[in-house]
């Protein structure tokens, strides 16, 4: 059995980047998308989080959804 481990839920772009090796453009660009999902904010002036959580159990269900 495979265990998934997270080290934090949330990542700023920046260090996103720096994990994935995905350059943050393409990165603000997929969160625009919808395609990666964020911590909703309170105001325009916080940061934008990458919710990881969410992220990894969007994989497990992709990864799923492939096996069927």
């Amino acid at each position: 059995m495979t265990q998934i481990v997270i080290d934090v839920p949330y990542l700023t772009i920046k260090e996103f980047s720096r994990r994935s090796g995905m350059n943050i453009e393409t990165i603000k660009k997929k969160i625009s998308a919808g395609l990666i999902p964020t911590m909703k904010r309170k105001s325009a002036q916080q940061k934008a989080l990458i919710n990881m959580v969410a992220l990894t159990k969007q994989a497990l269900a992709e990864a799923n959804a492939e096996r069927i």
